[in-house]
């Protein structure tokens, strides 16, 4: 949906322009990537680290997110298109000591 207004606004500052040179419409890729960029990256990082998992270890990661203290930081703070949100306050909970034992498992699997 950011993508979406960002690609509106700037195809139609460019009609209204008369100026539709790609030059002109790299405004789009330019917004676009300082605006979601960073999220993109950091889902498509945890996404292939997570992909590498092996079945003990997913069992492992769902042990530890079904603790109801991590189920009240998800609710709170997640956010499909903001994964760096709900994994900062994740890490930050210093209140979780077994959040690092799934941060090992996740780190782990996305170095290799």
């Amino acid at each position: 949906a950011v993508c979406a207004k960002i690609a509106g606004e700037v195809a139609a500052k460019a009609a209204l322009e008369g100026n539709t040179s790609e030059k002109r419409l790299a405004e789009y890729e330019k917004r676009w990537r300082s605006k979601v960029g960073k999220e993109l990256s950091i889902g498509l990082l945890l996404h292939e680290g997570f992909a590498k998992l092996d079945d003990r270890q997913i069992d492992e990661i769902m042990e530890v997110m079904g603790d109801s203290r991590i189920q009240e930081i998800i609710t709170r703070y997640g956010d499909i298109d903001h994964p760096s949100i709900v994994f900062k306050k994740l890490l930050l909970s210093n209140k979780l000591p077994e959040l690092w034992r799934l941060f090992k498992i996740a780190a782990k699997a996305i170095m290799t």
